[in-house]
């Protein structure tokens, strides 16, 4: 279950592609206020959060999600964005990010996010 944060149509086109066939269940949304709406609605294993967005940006949406507790605030948030010099890195993981995927997407990025995100949700459910 995984839930992206994208503006851009196009780069959502990217992420559907590039998600489809690994058979996840994907929730696309526009910005980071739809992001804080759907986490409070659904249980996701994963957010991709675009950096740079319209109505709410990403790191706003990541604190707001982090700030709300309960188990949503403990999903795994990773930024996807071009943004990715160190100073723009400690500002992600200071406000709460699990990591970073750099744009134009870093197939081996995503895919470790994906599998990391995927470990932890199986983790939960066999601890649960």
């Amino acid at each position: 279950r995984v839930l992206a944060a994208e503006d851009n149509a196009a780069n959502r086109h990217v992420l559907r592609v590039l998600l489809e066939p690994l058979a996840v269940s994907l929730t696309l949304v526009e910005n980071g206020r739809e992001a804080v709406e759907a986490m409070a609605t659904e249980a996701f294993d994963i957010v991709l959060m675009d950096a740079n967005m319209p109505v709410m940006d990403g790191l706003d949406a990541l604190r707001a999600i982090r700030a709300a507790g309960g188990p949503a605030a403990a999903t795994p948030i990773w930024m996807l964005t071009a943004n990715v010099f160190e100073e723009d890195v400690a500002r992600y993981r200071n406000a709460g990010a699990d990591g970073v995927v750099r744009r134009p997407i870093d197939l081996a990025e995503l895919f470790a996010a994906l599998s990391d995100a995927s470990a932890r949700a199986a983790g939960e459910a066999v601890a649960a």
